[in-house]
């Protein structure tokens, strides 16, 4: 009589291979989540270029890719006194799809505020090559913000990317009326409290600057916005405020044209509109 012999059971691993597969998954997710997220806690203020990703159907660059940042510290302390500020300009560089060299960040400038109160950094923003040499520029605000009477010098720079060389610089207008009508003491306009490159307005091929004053002017803190050419920082055209205390400027933001005059177009927000 024959025996019935039991064959073994067949253990069947895909599944547990497909678990440790989506575990894995999950935590390189959260890994590039932590990068994001840690490089945007850096500075009170930051701006970027980035290189553009490369499109479906092409393969990954061998060369490694470079981009620019701007992180500002508008309340730093120096020789001149408190809340002068100070902007840092990083170049980052990230190697190609597979190689194993670690991404480098190097520090190619700063520059600090001269003087006490000029918050230098309060506002930052990145500029497409505006002196023709090849690399990204930047913008920096110094809306000059403090309690100290007769403020002026608040101030809008253009800088080369590259080393930091200045290559223009405006003041706020700072508009002066009798004591007796604006008060015991007058204040600046805040000019620089925000700007944005704007993609070209003027049509000579260059980025333009956005600058926002929204306390412009003391009497009325109607606000106005500034359009500036990003080659001689010669003015185009500004704009106030349509009524008292709109504090126009105190956000800014240039985008591509929408209205197909072919120009770059502007965003502005008020602060406290009646």
């Amino acid at each position: 009589m024959s025996q019935l012999i039991k064959k073994p059971p067949e253990h069947n691993i895909r599944p547990f291979v497909l678990f440790i597969f989506v575990i894995i998954l999950v935590l390189a997710v959260f890994s590039f989540s932590d990068v994001t997220t840690q490089e945007a806690q850096d500075g009170a203020q930051l701006a970027g270029k980035q290189p553009p990703l490369a499109s479906p159907g092409k393969q990954a660059t061998t060369t490694a890719e470079k981009r620019i940042f701007a992180v500002t510290a508008p309340r730093f302390d120096n020789i001149f006194g408190t809340d002068a500020g100070k902007v840092y300009v990083y170049e980052i560089t990230e190697p190609y799809l597979g190689s194993r060299q670690p991404v480098a960040v190097k520090l190619r400038w700063s520059a600090e505020g001269t003087a006490a109160d000029d918050t230098f950094g309060r506002s930052v923003d990145i500029l497409d090559d505006v002196n023709g040499d090849g690399k990204p520029d930047i913008v920096v605000g110094a809306a000059k913000f403090g309690t100290l009477p007769l403020l002026k010098g608040d101030y809008v720079s253009v800088s080369s990317g590259a080393n930091g060389a200045l290559l223009w610089k405006v003041l706020g207008e700072n508009p002066q009326f009798p004591v007796s009508q604006c008060g015991s003491y007058f204040k600046n306009d805040h000019f620089g409290q925000a700007v944005s490159s704007v993609p070209d307005a003027d049509f000579d091929g260059i980025d333009d600057v956005v600058v926002g004053a929204p306390g412009y002017h003391y009497c009325s803190f109607t606000g106005k916005i500034y359009l500036f050419s990003g080659t001689t920082g010669n003015l185009i055209w500004s704009k106030e405020g349509d009524n008292i205390n709109d504090k126009l400027g105190w956000a800014v933001k240039g985008i591509k044209d929408l209205n197909g005059d072919g120009a770059g177009d502007i965003i502005a927000s008020t602060d406290k509109a009646n």
